[in-house]
């Protein structure tokens, strides 16, 4: 009689984790959005940076900042979800992370295009984020434009296969070789 084969992915603790981790994620940005707008001008649509041009300065320390928080938001949501899943699952490898870290990434691309770009950016806020003198723009409506820019490109795609293996190759060298149960630590109440 042979054992069941070990369970790849747990959609429970997926759709949970991706859940927290997005709503920090979307937290971060929407909050440094409403702090100042120019953080992010750069990810405006073409017609509105064409329109404002040089006329507003993007903040780069606030951008590094910015940037420096969401990543340690994502990667450090995503080693917290594989400490739990591990303890949920048992020993996870390289393949195991990889695909838990790939999925969680497109679980916080789509909470980022839907509630933030669609509701927030593009309905909620409207007001707060447009830039004097490229009020009306058709920019500020698209939708497509922001499908595009997360979904549609190859960017988004070759990010999360890169973040993939490097997070499947660091948990596999720091973690499952050294002893998952000894590294990890996760208690039964995780």
């Amino acid at each position: 009689m042979t054992s069941p084969a070990p369970a790849w992915i747990s959609p429970r603790r997926l759709f949970v984790d991706g859940a927290i981790v997005s709503a920090a994620f979307a937290l971060v940005v929407l909050g440094s959005l409403l702090l100042d707008p120019a953080i992010w001008l750069d990810d405006y649509p073409p017609d509105v940076r064409a329109a404002v041009g040089d006329s507003i300065q993007q903040p780069r320390v606030l951008q590094g900042l910015v940037g420096a928080l969401l990543a340690a938001v994502v990667l450090g949501g995503l080693v917290w979800s594989l400490r739990r899943l591990n303890h949920e699952l048992g020993a996870l490898g390289f393949r195991q992370a990889g695909l838990h870290a790939f999925l969680m990434f497109w679980i916080v691309n789509a909470v980022d295009v839907v509630v933030v770009d669609w509701l927030f950016f593009m309905r909620l806020l409207q007001s707060r984020v447009v830039f004097p003198g490229t009020e009306g723009l058709p920019g500020y409506d698209d939708y497509l434009f922001h499908l595009e820019g997360s979904f549609l490109t190859l960017p988004p795609w070759v990010g999360s296969a890169v973040l993939s293996l490097v997070v499947g190759a660091g948990w596999w060298l720091f973690v499952t070789r050294r002893g998952a149960d000894e590294d990890v630590g996760v208690s039964a109440g995780d």
